[in-house]
């Protein structure tokens, strides 16, 4: 059962890579997986060289940061691919598009709202987000318990701390917060061992929101999407796979894999 929910919230985050790959070939990404798969072909023909090399060099830097010497790997791969990437692209490839932040963090705050009319409308949407996004917290927690021993999340507390800091950000105009595999498998595979990591995790988002946001906005969108490749592509485990076809569920497994990329999670 844990394998299944590992896989779900993986999986979910594969679609994420998909569109991805998009914004490597210098191109945009579709809302669904069935239109950026549909799509493909003709970003392809269409791709921009400078957007596949910046890519093309997170990714090479990714995959070969395992045999750099013991003394640089206390950097985080990721953090060194994409410094890499952004001082390639200010050196050599200035015009290549870059990440846009419209207008300051500080001056989006703002009171919730209250709709005008269709309450029924609104309920439902309520829940239906805060049903998907305590399903997807509660994954990636099992997730993220599966990849490394030394902890068990208590899920009571991971709901609570959600609920919590939904309600925060609600009443600051934010959008809703939800747990994902990407950025808690790239906080494991920088060697986090306690909850305190994700606490930094969101102190270091909202460092480089506010005073580094101009250093942020230098990272070109090839780069990232290069990153979330290669993330999403190491979440898939083929053990899965063979443990569905070993317990007789692999058509469970199959139409699940099928829902999760193309009806969403």
């Amino acid at each position: 059962a844990q394998a299944g929910q590992e896989t779900i919230a993986q999986l979910n985050d594969l679609t994420i890579a998909l569109q991805q790959i998009h914004v490597l070939l210098g191109g945009e990404s579709h809302s669904s997986a069935l239109h950026n798969v549909i799509r493909l072909p003709a970003h392809l023909a269409e791709a921009d060289p400078a957007s596949i090399a910046l890519g093309a060099l997170v990714i090479a830097i990714l995959v070969g940061w395992r045999w750099v010497p013991a003394a640089i790997r206390v950097v985080p791969g990721p953090l060194a691919a994409i410094a890499v990437a952004t001082v390639a692209s200010a050196a050599f490839l200035p015009a290549v598009a870059k990440i846009e932040l419209d207008g300051s963090l500080i001056d989006a705050l703002a009171l919730p709202g209250l709709p005008d009319g269709k309450w029924g409308a609104f309920a439902a949407g309520i829940l239906t987000v805060a049903l998907i996004a305590s399903v997807e917290s509660l994954l990636t927690a099992v997730a993220v318990d599966r990849m490394q021993t030394r902890t068990r999340s208590d899920l009571d507390r991971e709901l609570v701390g959600q609920g919590a800091a939904n309600v925060v950000s609600g009443a600051i105009g934010g959008l809703p917060i939800t747990g994902v595999i990407v950025r808690s498998s790239a906080n494991v595979a920088a060697g986090a061992r306690t909850r305190a990591s994700s606490i930094l995790h969101g102190v270091w988002v909202l460092v480089f929101a506010l005073p580094f946001a101009g250093l942020v906005e230098q990272i070109p969108t090839a780069a990232l999407a290069g990153l979330l490749v290669v993330i999403g592509v190491q979440l898939v485990k083929l053990t899965h796979i063979a443990t569905a076809r070993r317990n007789g569920d692999i058509a469970i497994y199959l139409v699940t894999v099928l829902g999760v990329v193309f009806l969403d999670l």
